[in-house]
């Protein structure tokens, strides 16, 4: 594996028979609303993951980290008995 990018960024490459460093079923989208204030500690928004299309709207972190939980959870019970599809 290599990296390489400009200043904040980095690239990584995959050898073939790798498995990514950053698998598509381990992805999700989330969007923040804009009343959405960290200072005051207000997280409100939709996550969705990328390769199961499943979303939720969350009010809180903790709802949020509750469902990401709750999806790679679920996707690890299904991948259980395949060693090479599962980190």
């Amino acid at each position: 594996m290599s990296t390489a990018g400009a200043v904040g960024r980095t690239r990584v490459t995959e050898h073939a028979d790798e498995e990514p460093a950053l698998p598509a079923r381990w992805a999700f989208v989330v969007q923040f609303e804009a009343g959405t204030d960290p200072a005051n500690g207000r997280y409100a928004g939709r996550v969705e993951h990328v390769v199961s299309g499943a979303a939720a709207r969350f009010e809180t972190l903790t709802e949020l980290l509750a469902f990401v939980a709750q999806v790679l959870e679920k996707a690890r019970l299904e991948h259980a008995g395949d060693a090479e599809d599962w980190p």
